[in-house]
């Protein structure tokens, strides 16, 4: 069997159920494979579409998790161990921060998608901005700015599961939440040793009805400067994690004397690009070097991409369309054709998401409903329907689970075998 027919992942392809990816093409081999249509022709079942039986196993991909019922459903089943480790969504919170609010949920069978979920977060966050600034005004920095960052996860989790500018009116409490932890996240930024930054740049590539600025968070080893231009990596952040949600990642980025820039995605945030529009993240792109180049104190042969979730769509895209600027891509999690397929999509919802992955989803692309994205978003934003991943690219490595429930191993599996040769780590 040629590498080529493990492409036709996508392409209704008839996957085992279980197994290692060398246990899929080894049953592929013995299949009557039909190069013309790239389906395998038995057994002959008659449905509107195959049937897909996807690596994530049948079992996996039918199960739908509990946490999805209800506030305290999800903080008993997914969130409080994640919470008491300090982990996403969690990063720079305190424990005691949050379960006492979630007990309440609990006791109320509050829904996470309701307008009083988010509400009951807001006072909770500003008690301890407002302590945060007593300790300031007192002099005691170190403390304060640990308050400030219990207060921005605390506005994380109420803006929770996605936020964008597109939405701020059909849900401006999240937005209020959003716009609550950009504030209290600069204030902690501004007293770390490397500061963070908060740019706005030009939009250059803007379209006529987008917003001119393009925001990003910068942090910037003390050791850059004109004389000696540091290699920068680009995060691109994904749909419930935004710029705000990287401090980790940019201290380790920062140890190695690199520049670190965080940046929203379309349809996510403050990105003004519009999310409809295919190109909407090289545009972004290429405005943010536009600023790069003409600041001088990056190098502008060491520019990295490293995306997570959404982002490493994003990523995926870049490091074929943008791949003459980029040193390499660093695809986390991403998904690339078959995390859009309509029957993955009817399951994905209930998989370890949060909540509302789909509606959040289709808003991140530009549509108002999960029906629009069903219908037309793999057509539109595939990258492989689109031909993008059949050309060359900047050295990319794809890092992915196999039992990931939202960017399926099958995305990961078609692009290590698809254009240029790529590196790929599946656990």
């Amino acid at each position: 069997m040629s590498p080529h027919r493990v492409l036709h992942v996508e392409e209704e392809l008839l996957l085992a159920e279980e197994g290692t990816f060398d246990e899929v093409v080894d049953a592929m081999d013995e299949e009557d494979y039909d190069d013309n249509n790239d389906t395998v022709q038995q057994p002959v079942v008659v449905v509107d579409r195959p049937v897909r039986r996807w690596v994530l196993g049948s079992a996996a991909f039918e199960f739908q998790t509990q946490h999805h019922k209800s506030a305290g459903a999800l903080w008993n089943l997914k969130w409080k161990e994640l919470a008491s480790r300090g982990m996403h969504p969690f990063e720079g919170g305190v424990y005691e921060d949050f379960r006492g609010t979630f007990e309440l949920f609990n006791q109320f069978s509050v829904k996470p998608t309701s307008a009083e979920y988010t509400r009951v977060w807001l006072p909770i966050g500003e008690l301890a901005y407002a302590k945060g600034n007593i300790l300031y005004e007192k002099g005691r920095c170190t403390e304060a700015e640990e308050y400030f960052r219990r207060a921005a996860a605390i506005f994380r989790i109420a803006r929770q599961p996605h936020v964008s500018a597109v939405d701020k009116h059909r849900f401006p409490l999240r937005f209020k939440a959003w716009e609550s932890q950009k504030e209290t996240y600069l204030r902690a930024g501004k007293l770390w040793i490397v500061r963070l930054r908060d740019l706005q740049v030009p939009f250059h590539h803007m379209l006529e009805h987008e917003d001119d600025l393009v925001h990003m968070y910068l942090r910037r080893p003390l050791s850059a400067s004109w004389a000696e231009p540091c290699p920068v990596v680009i995060l691109l952040s994904g749909l419930d994690t935004l710029r705000t949600d990287h401090t980790s990642r940019t201290n380790a980025i920062l140890a190695r004397g690199w520049v670190s820039i965080a940046l929203d995605v379309p349809g996510t945030g403050d990105c003004p690009a519009d999310p409809s529009d295919v190109t909407s993240m090289d545009r972004v792109f290429d405005s943010v070097l536009d600023y790069l180049q003409r600041d001088g104190r990056y190098d502008m042969k060491s520019i990295l991409v490293w995306g997570r979730g959404l982002g490493g769509y994003y990523a995926v895209r870049l490091a074929h369309t943008r791949r003459e600027k980029l040193l390499g891509v660093v695809a986390h999690g991403a998904g690339t054709h078959n995390f859009l397929d309509r029957d993955w999509l009817s399951r994905a919802q209930y998989h370890e998401f949060p909540f509302a992955y789909n509606e959040s989803l289709a808003s991140a692309f530009g549509y108002r409903t999960v029906a629009q994205l069903m219908e037309e978003g793999q057509n539109k934003f595939s990258l492989l329907r689109n031909l993008i991943i059949d050309g060359d690219s900047t050295p990319l490595l794809f890092v992915n689970g196999v039992e990931d429930g939202l960017m399926p191993i099958e995305d990961s599996i078609m692009m290590v075998n698809k254009g240029s040769p790529r590196e790929g780590r599946q656990v």
